[in-house]
């Protein structure tokens, strides 16, 4: 537990690993709040790795947080299990000014984000195991700052492993607002059960994984925002239930006559070319 006031911070020199083997609580129900702090004005980028699950108390919920942010470090904060904030907590990891904090999600097993305190990410990197099998599902909103234009700027959200599931009403991210696709890799998996994506800048998502929609919104409409299929064999669309809006096409990339996608629908509304 961090609390009684604890002020925990990674050093603020030489890059470093701070690891936690078990679960890490913020707060406690005894002992008065606690603050882990990311340094905002650090010499080097710092890493912090929870090997279990990530939570707030419910009673003296605490704080993640950057201080003395006047610098332009980009940390690292890793989980692997799952992430618990109660009301009065606030998870903070930056609003993409000065220095940041990515929010890289692994472990080989499912877990889940809560929310109903304060959740204020800049980058998600999803990365559990090596295939599509490990999911991470947001069931409460939270706000996200990365960017989502620019060539070669990677995204507010990167798919890398595992199955990635938004489930919430109130959820509404954008993928991709120009330049560069949004990308989906054969080993990852996005599903939109509940709330929205977008896609819109005349760019659209790379698939060589799998796009779910079983219940949310995925709109792409509004210019030539296409999703372009990949020859490996595994681009995969399904579609339970939700919408799947698609500005311009379905389509192999361009230039090429070779293309393979997997589409299944057994509910839902599909519109392409809107």
């Amino acid at each position: 537990n961090v609390n009684g006031n604890i002020r925990l911070r990674p050093t603020s020199g030489t890059s470093r690993t701070l690891t936690f083997k078990n679960n890490v609580e913020i707060g406690s129900g005894c002992c008065q709040t606690g603050y882990f702090q990311f340094p905002g004005n650090a010499a080097e980028n710092q890493t912090v790795i929870i090997e279990g699950d990530l939570t707030f108390n419910n009673t003296n919920p605490g704080t993640i947080q950057l201080v003395n942010n006047t610098g332009s470090n980009l940390h690292k904060l890793i989980v692997k299990g799952n992430v618990d904030i109660p009301s009065g907590g606030t998870f903070n990891l930056g609003n993409g000014t000065n220095s940041n904090v990515l929010f890289e999600i692994q472990g080989e097993s499912n877990n889940t984000f809560v929310n109903t305190g304060t959740a204020n990410l800049y980058r998600i990197i999803m990365n559990k195991g090596t295939d599509q099998n490990n999911s991470f599902t947001f069931n409460n909103t939270f706000t996200l700052s990365g960017p989502t234009s620019g060539a070669g700027i990677s995204k507010a959200i990167e798919l890398q492993n595992g199955t990635l599931t938004l489930n919430n009403a109130g959820i509404n991210l954008n993928l991709t607002t120009g330049d560069d696709d949004f990308e989906i890799p054969s080993t990852a998996c996005l599903e939109v059960r509940q709330g929205q994506v977008n896609a819109t800048g005349n760019s659209g998502i790379q698939l060589r994984g799998k796009l779910l929609v079983s219940g949310g919104t995925v709109d792409m409409t509004g210019g030539d925002n296409y999703i372009e299929y990949s020859s490996t064999g595994t681009a995969t669309i399904e579609i339970t239930d939700g919408t799947l809006n698609i500005g311009s096409q379905v389509r192999r990339a361009l230039g090429s006559d070779q293309g393979t996608l997997i589409y299944t629908q057994s509910g839902g509304v599909v519109n392409v070319g809107v």
